[in-house]
């Protein structure tokens, strides 16, 4: 009853949730130790030095034996005699810090008193242990190791009075740690735990010394992980530390001072649109980019006539409706696109012989089938806005061309906002 009280009681406040890593590890380990036996053995305490080798299976837990040898006085004038003993333990870390690793251990003890020259101490005990210590790292794969242990023998030889006998144990010594995983690497980052400050390390993240990520960009994303390593400062960026650039104007958000830039619009370096002739239309953007001083424009740049009205046709006799644009794959047209159309339902009505052709375009990107179905879909949602705002239908032919006729290069995402357009062409 005394020796499973014993062994319950050491078992009791074992903790999960360990960030060391162990398995598969071997530790070596001289020791001294200084032993108090039990009364019945009439040996004074005396040092002894013993050494331990330990196998760990898991994270948690290791079996370990150890060999030991101490010659202590006896108190009953035979002089010194020699005490040997071998152990099995299992042992189970708990709790453990960022530089040591408390245990406890239970296990099995066999003990030799003298040998047959020295009676009465020839003979040999039988017992159960238990012990509390802690591993204390001074460098990596280098521990102190303090540990106390109480040793049960539930009998002991007749001659001592055939009664149980229990000892008590210190000591101090030196483990080395070999193969494994090291003395802990819980984000394998190559520093263990112990010397590591960013214990919580993103897989292939680069480390400093403190095993902490490396980040040079200083945008947050570590280096090893990071895409885009040279990232401007201030520039916000995705996941893999790559600039986000919203408007798709060549400079990234967190540095973009005009972050709404039209498409196809031509940006300085603070991502705001390029106006030489300062008329409020940005060049790329600009039909007429040499306005003169104080004209009014349209917002394709290009001046008014004295009544405010659009001219609408070039001697080509068509013209891009720029700033006229749709939902993501839709035809549904966005708020800015009405203030364009209201000024050419305004021209039309304003030139009623006038017939148009209004054409709708995109870029190349999906099945052609789907993108002429679209093109022929925005094309008519145009129609139907100039219609509520007085424009008759029979003066208007909707068609959609589909990626037929760009006028932009479809390999680089400004040249495909380019592309998706609407045009009215003038017919005879």
């Amino acid at each position: 009853m005394r020796s499973t009280t014993l062994v319950a009681a050491l078992l009791v406040g074992a903790v999960a949730g360990l960030a060391a890593q162990r398995a598969h590890q071997l530790e070596l380990s001289g020791y001294g130790s200084i032993t108090r036996y039990d009364h019945l053995m009439a040996l004074d305490s005396r040092v002894g030095a013993g050494a331990r080798i330990g196998y760990a299976f898991t994270d948690l837990l290791e079996l370990e034996a150890e060999f030991g040898l101490a010659q202590p006085h006896t108190r009953n004038q035979f002089g010194f005699t020699s005490v040997r003993w071998g152990a099995a333990s299992l042992v189970l870390t708990v709790a453990p810090g960022r530089r040591n690793r408390p245990y406890l251990l239970g296990g099995y003890t066999r003990i030799d008193y003298g040998s047959a020259a020295s009676a009465p101490y020839d003979f040999a005990d039988h017992a159960v242990h238990g012990a509390i210590g802690d591993r204390f790292f001074v460098m990596h794969g280098v521990a102190l190791r303090f540990e106390g242990r109480a040793i049960f023998a539930p009998k002991t030889d007749r001659r001592f009075g055939g009664e149980w006998a229990g000892h008590v144990v210190g000591s101090i010594g030196l483990s080395m740690f070999a193969l494994g995983r090291g003395q802990g690497d819980a984000d394998r980052d190559r520093v263990s735990d112990p010397q590591d400050a960013c214990p919580s390390t993103p897989a292939r993240a680069a480390v400093d010394r403190r095993g902490c990520p490396l980040d040079r960009d200083g945008d947050t994303v570590a280096d090893g992980i990071d895409r885009c390593p040279a990232t401007p400062a201030g520039a916000q960026v995705d996941r893999s530390g790559c600039p986000i650039d919203s408007d798709q104007d060549g400079v990234s958000d967190g540095l973009d001072q005009c972050a709404n830039s039209a498409a196809g619009a031509t940006v300085d370096a603070k991502g705001c649109p390029m106006d030489a002739d300062a008329d409020g239309v940005a060049d790329q953007l600009d039909r007429c980019p040499q306005s003169a001083p104080g004209v009014r424009v349209d917002v394709s740049g290009c001046a008014l006539t004295r009544d405010g009205v659009l001219p609408l046709f070039s001697e080509r006799g068509s013209m891009i409706l720029h700033g006229v644009t749709f939902g993501a794959g839709s035809s549904i047209l966005t708020p800015g696109s009405f203030t364009v159309l209201d000024g050419v339902a305004t021209a039309l009505n304003a030139q009623p012989e006038i017939r148009v052709e209004i054409a709708g375009y995109t870029d190349d990107v999906g099945a052609p089938g789907l993108n002429i179905r679209l093109s022929q879909l925005r094309a008519e949602a145009v129609r139907g806005y100039l219609a509520t705002r007085g424009v008759a239908p029979d003066r208007m032919v909707a068609r959609g061309f589909g990626p037929g006729s760009p006028i932009a290069s479809n390999t680089t995402a400004v040249g495909r906002a380019q592309n998706r357009r609407v045009e009215l062409h003038r017919l005879p």
